[in-house]
């Protein structure tokens, strides 16, 4: 669980950051579910805003397909 924790660690939004990228594995972070029940999925599109940030992308999950935020998403570390 703790593991969960490290990874959701961010840095000044002044720093640039590694954006997701298509497929990557995310952790979809629930508000009123604990870390240990959050559940995996891939990100399969983007939804870039008007000034070309990605916010939110489309995550595919064994439950279907959802539209989330970024900000809500935690991606693994990929070999």
């Amino acid at each position: 669980m703790e593991y969960l924790h490290q990874l959701q660690a961010r840095a000044k939004w002044t720093t640039p950051s590694t954006p997701i990228q298509l497929g990557t594995v995310v952790v979809i972070i629930g508000d009123n579910s604990p870390p240990l029940s959050w559940p995996l999925g891939m990100v399969e599109a983007f939804h870039p805003s008007k000034d070309g940030a990605t916010r939110v992308v489309t995550v595919r999950t064994s439950k279907g397909s959802f539209v989330r935020p970024v900000v809500r998403l935690c991606p693994l570390p990929s070999q």
